[in-house]
C-alpha cells in the first residue's frame, strides 16, 4: 500500500472514531432558565389573529385605530378613542391587512442589544378580545434593512424594515379600502339626492330581490338601470386627503358645506337572536357627499363620507357623471311585470263595452253573457308580450297626459285585480299606457288585436276573436 493510501485510511478511521464518540456521549443537562427567556423572546406573539380586537398606532402626529367588528371585518377609526358604533362610523379596511400584520410580527429576529428603539419610536398597541394589551415600540429608522422593535418593554428584536414601515409609515391609514362605498352590492336601499337649482331625491328599495322606486313616487324600477348604478357606485375609487398637511383646502374650498350631490346606501345586517328562531335587522348606512372640483381641469372632486366633512376624499369626476340623477332613468320601461303564468283573466273596457277573457282548463275563452267562447291563445300571448316585454319611453305624469280609450285589468284565478293599466294615445298620437304615476309612450309599435287601434275614431275594442282570426 502506498504512503498516500495509508494516510487516507488513517484520516477516515479518525473521523469515524470522533463521530462515534459524539453520538454516544450523554446529552447536556437542560438549561433551567430555558422556559423563561426574556431577551429575544416573542412567545407572547405566537397568537391567532382572530383573538385580536384592536390595532392602534400612536405617534407624535396622533393616533390611528383599526377595530374588529362583531361580524369579523375590520374598520379604521381616526384617533385614539374607539366609539361604541365603530363598525358603523369606521372605514372598512382591506380584509387581509390585519392578518398580514400579525404574520409579519412573527417573522422577527430576537437580539440581545442593550440599546432601544429611541425616544422618537412609534407605539403599536395590540389589544386582545379579553383585554390583554401588547405594546410594540418601533424605531423610526432602519439599520441594514432591519428596524429595532421593543416588545412589552422588555424584549428586543429586529423586524424587516419594509414590514416595519407598513405598520408605521403611514400605518393603519393605508389599510383602508380604496373605494367610496364598500358593500354597495349588498345594499337593500340606494338613494341619490341632487341639490342646487333643480333638487330631487331618488330612493330605490330592494324587496325579495326585486327593486322598486319609493321616491319621488312609488313605481316599478328598471333592473338594468339599478345594476348600472350599483356598478358605478361600486367602482368609485378614492384618495384620502390629509387636511393637516400644508396647503390643504379649507372646508369652504372643498364645497362640502353645500354638497352638490349626496349618495346613501343602506345594507341590512341580520343577526340571529340567541336561543330563538328570530333575527334582528340593523340597517348600516354609508353616505358620500360630493363637493367642488379639486383641480383645475375638474377631473377630481372633493367628497366626504360624513356630513361634517371631517374626512375628505378625492373621487373621479367621470364616475360621478355616470350617475343618473333624473327619476325617469330608473323607471321600468314595460307596462307591467306581472308574471304571465299568474294571469288567469283579462278585461278590456272602453266607452261602455267590456270584453272579458279567462283561462280555464289550460285554454283561453272569451266570456260573453256567461258563455265560454273558445279563442285563439295567440291573441292573449300577443297582448301579454306587448305589456310585459315591449319597451316604451317612461316618464312621470300626474294625469298621464293621454286620451284613454281602454282600461286593461289583469286578474288572477280568483278574479282579483293584479294590475290596472290605462291605454290610449298622447297629444302626438303615439300609443301610450299609464301605470300608476308612470306614463309609457311607444312609437312604431304594433297594437295587439285585443286593444283598440291607436288613433282610430272608435274607442271600442274589437269584437270576439275566433281561432285563427287574430290577424284579420
Amino acid at each position: 500500500m502506498s504512503r498516500f493510501a495509508l494516510l487516507i485510511a488513517l484520516v477516515v478511521a479518525v473521523g469515524l472514531g470522533v463521530t462515534a464518540w459524539l453520538v454516544s456521549r450523554p446529552a447536556a443537562p437542560a438549561d433551567p432558565d430555558a422556559d423563561n427567556i426574556t431577551v429575544g423572546s416573542l412567545a407572547s406573539f405566537d397568537i391567532d389573529h382572530s383573538s385580536i380586537r384592536v390595532f392602534q398606532l400612536l405617534t407624535d402626529d396622533g393616533a390611528e385605530t383599526v377595530v374588529r367588528s362583531d361580524d369579523g371585518s375590520w374598520v379604521y377609526i381616526a384617533g385614539e378613542t374607539i366609539p361604541n358604533d365603530a363598525e358603523t362610523v369606521g372605514w372598512p379596511v382591506l380584509p387581509d391587512r390585519a392578518a398580514d400584520a400579525v404574520a409579519a410580527l412573527k417573522r422577527v429576529e430576537p437580539v440581545t442589544d442593550d440599546g432601544g428603539p429611541g425616544d422618537d419610536a412609534s407605539t403599536l398597541l395590540i389589544i386582545m378580545r379579553d383585554g390583554t394589551r401588547h405594546e410594540l415600540r418601533i424605531a423610526s429608522t432602519a439599520l441594514g434593512g432591519r428596524t429595532l422593535v421593543e416588545v412589552n418593554g422588555e424584549t428586543l428584536a429586529f423586524l424587516d424594515a419594509t414590514v416595519a414601515a407598513s405598520l408605521t409609515d403611514p400605518g393603519p391609514s393605508a389599510w383602508r379600502l380604496p373605494w367610496a362605498l364598500p358593500g354597495v352590492s349588498d345594499a337593500s336601499r340606494l338613494s341619490v339626492e341632487r341639490r342646487g337649482d333643480d333638487p330631487t331625491v331618488i330612493e330605490l328599495r330592494r324587496v325579495s330581490g326585486r327593486w322598486g322606486m319609493t321616491k319621488p313616487v312609488a313605481a316599478r324600477a328598471h333592473a338594468p338601470s339599478i345594476a348600472g348604478l350599483t356598478n358605478v357606485l361600486r367602482d368609485i375609487r378614492v384618495e384620502f386627503v390629509d387636511m393637516e398637511a400644508p396647503g390643504a383646502p379649507s372646508r369652504a374650498e372643498t364645497g362640502l358645506a353645500e354638497p352638490r350631490m349626496i349618495i346613501r346606501t343602506h345594507r341590512d345586517v341580520r343577526t340571529p337572536v340567541p336561543g330563538s328562531t328570530e333575527v334582528t335587522i340593523e340597517s348600516k348606512v354609508r353616505e358620500l357627499y360630493i363637493g367642488r372640483p379639486a383641480n383645475v381641469d375638474g377631473t377630481m372632486l372633493y367628497a366626504s363620507p360624513d356630513e361634517d366633512g371631517e374626512v375628505v376624499l378625492l373621487v373621479p369626476a367621470d364616475r360621478m357623471r355616470g350617475i343618473q340623477t333624473s327619476p325617469r332613468g330608473y323607471l321600468a320601461v314595460t307596462a307591467t311585470d306581472v308574471p304571465v303564468v299568474d294571469v288567469a283573466g283579462i278585461e278590456v273596457s272602453g266607452e261602455g263595452t267590456t270584453r272579458t277573457y279567462r283561462r280555464s282548463r289550460g285554454e283561453w275563452y272569451e266570456i260573453a253573457e256567461g258563455v265560454e267562447i273558445p279563442m285563439d291563445a295567440s291573441a292573449i300571448e300577443q297582448l301579454m308580450d306587448f305589456l310585459t316585454r315591449q319597451p316604451g319611453e317612461a316618464d312621470l305624469s300626474e294625469d298621464g297626459g293621454i286620451r284613454e280609450v281602454a282600461l286593461i285589468r289583469l286578474m288572477d284565478r280568483s278574479e282579483a285585480t293584479m294590475e290596472s293599466l290605462s291605454f290610449g294615445t298622447d297629444v302626438d298620437g303615439h300609443v301610450a299606457i299609464v301605470s300608476g304615476p308612470v306614463t309609457l309612450r311607444y312609437t312604431s309599435v304594433t297594437v295587439p288585436v285585443l286593444l283598440p287601434q291607436a288613433g282610430q275614431a272608435s274607442a271600442h275594442p274589437r269584437g270576439p276573436v275566433a281561432p285563427g282570426d287574430y290577424n284579420k
